[in-house]
């Protein structure tokens, strides 16, 4: 037993096959069947309780495909008597439903088509949703500052994380070792999605930060004071924020701007609400009731034309034979009211989807790989939401890129 111990805990664990060879395959000989015996119980189980449910199911459907007039007399006769009041309205009104029924079911394939494709395109306006609140719920922002405004930098954190970021950041401790602080930093800026650089007067460590930050093509945000300078490795195509404006506005604004570049889950839900309350989305559901209005009018004018509201002495069941003209017009109303339905649907995902691409132009722009030249605000307006004159994250930026470090002339000695 001891000889079997050791060689069960050294290198290279090579234990005899013979040893356990014969134990695993009593186990093994029991444990299949009886693994497959109680796989077969479940799947029994489970047959016996879905089968019934596909079976009404089918033959309901068989039934609606087959019988569509029996059911919908069904489905009228329970309907009419809440709906009108008095034998002459609910005759009429029974005679409208069973025209409208009738044209339905001759027509059912180009229903279903409409209403599959509104389905698709509901479903696939949501998949960036979905997406991001799966791998986007939380994004990490690194905070790089020089020690003189780490004062600062605690209030941008703060901030941060109300808003539900992910803040990396490295607090000052003179008594750090170098190597220490170099591990940190690269691994801290490696998991995150953006920086936030506060930069001071002078070089410093920043410099070092802003270069692999640059390098990795993270989005980063300068928080520059009045008279500020850039750290000598900035690229002048990053955005650049006025901090004591910032400071005044509780950091609100550059928080906004983060959601926005890093793409998270938060921007996406107000991306989809203002495509809600877009005015072009007011325009299409107004098309869409001048259509059902219009539709209302046509049919009401064929009642009272052909009198088949107030007809006496014809039989319900005849409404399928001395309808037919009827039906067909009704069908071809009906078909373009539903088509004019996907009109706010189509304009919807219209404008999600330019809110979509606007926000991934944002994001690269701040990364450096969609922009040439310096930074400028003008360049943002027409990216970002609510970056307009007068808004606070329109007056929170700079107007143009300020002079680095090495630009600001020095006093001769």
């Amino acid at each position: 037993m001891g000889e079997f111990s050791i060689r069960l805990l050294t290198p290279p664990y090579c234990l005899p096959l013979k040893l356990y060879e014969p134990v695993m395959g009593e186990l093994l000989s029991k444990l299949l069947p009886m693994l497959l015996e109680e796989s077969m119980v479940l799947l029994r189980k489970g047959v016996a309780k879905v089968l019934p449910l596909m079976v009404v199911l089918g033959e309901a459907a068989a039934g609606l495909l087959e019988h569509p007039g029996r059911i919908g007399k069904d489905l009228i006769e329970r309907l009419v008597p809440l709906l009108a009041r008095g034998p002459l309205a609910q005759e009429a009104l029974t005679r409208w439903l069973l025209l409208l029924w009738q044209a339905f079911s001759t027509y059912w394939l180009l229903l279903f088509a409409l209403v599959a494709i509104a389905i698709a395109l509901a479903v696939v306006g949501h998949i960036p949703l979905v997406w991001r609140a799966i791998v986007a719920r939380r994004r990490a922002v690194f905070i790089s500052f020089q020690n003189a405004r780490e004062v600062h930098a605690r209030g941008v954190e703060s901030v941060l994380k109300k808003s539900r970021f992910h803040v990396l950041r490295v607090p000052y401790m003179p008594e750090a070792e170098h190597q220490s602080v170099v591990t940190t930093v690269n691994r801290l800026l490696r998991s995150a999605q953006a920086m936030i650089c506060l930069p001071g007067s002078g070089t410093s460590f920043v410099e070092a930060e802003v270069s692999a930050a640059t390098f990795a093509h993270k989005p980063i945000l300068f928080l520059m004071e009045a008279n500020g300078t850039l750290p000598n490795t900035a690229d002048k195509r990053h955005p650049v924020f006025d901090h004591d404006k910032l400071s005044q506005q509780g950091y609100a604004p550059v928080a906004e701007f983060l959601h926005e570049i890093t793409q998270d889950f938060k921007s996406a839900c107000r991306l989809y609400r203002r495509a809600w309350t877009h005015p072009a989305l007011g325009v299409a559901l107004r098309h869409v009731l001048v259509a059902l209005v219009f539709a209302w009018v046509v049919l009401f004018a064929i009642a009272l034309l052909h009198g088949h509201f107030v007809t006496a002495g014809a039989p319900i069941e005849g409404v399928s034979q001395n309808l037919r003209f009827e039906a067909i017009l009704l069908m071809a109303v009906a078909l373009l009211a539903g088509a004019v339905v996907l009109l706010p649907l189509s304009t919807w995902l219209v404008l999600v989807t330019r809110a979509l691409v606007l926000q991934l132009r944002a994001a690269r722009r701040a990364a450096l790989q969609a922009s040439e030249g310096e930074f400028s605000r003008s360049d943002w307006v027409s990216i970002v939401p609510d970056m307009a004159p007068g808004r606070p994250l329109y007056d929170c930026m700079w107007v143009s890129a300020p002079k680095a470090h090495h630009e600001v002339a020095q006093p001769a000695l």
